[in-house]
């Protein structure tokens, strides 16, 4: 159930993206045009439908993600990626390892030297 909501959930955020990508942009937005109101008696065909489409692909986004929050609350608590098949996690028992004694340092032997012949 949560990977079929997780797939609509991308299938809509890829949606809007595109649709917004397709959006004609708008004169006198948030920035500003001249203050004029000369856009206001204009009719707005293209923009109206996909202003509408983006809207509820933005619903149907909140909802998937909504409901993806509320699935994840209920699962347990996140598992160890360490965890065996069977659901157990793996016990390792910890065990304080003493130095071995240092072996005694044998004397040291002079080699003998060689002549260098050239």
């Amino acid at each position: 159930m949560e990977s079929v909501i997780l797939v609509i959930h991308l299938i809509v955020a890829i949606a809007i993206v595109a649709v917004v990508l397709v959006q004609p942009a708008q004169d006198a937005g948030f920035v500003g045009g001249s203050g004029s109101m000369s856009n206001l008696g204009a009719t707005r065909t293209k923009g109206d439908a996909l202003s509408r489409i983006t809207g509820y692909l933005a619903a149907v986004f909140f909802i998937t993600s909504m409901s993806l929050a509320l699935l994840a609350e209920h699962h347990g608590p996140a598992k160890n990626i360490l965890d065996v098949s069977t659901g157990q996690a793996a016990v390792t028992k910890m065990v304080p390892v003493k130095p071995a004694a240092a072996p005694a340092k044998a004397p040291e032997q002079k080699r003998p030297s060689a002549p260098i012949s050239h």
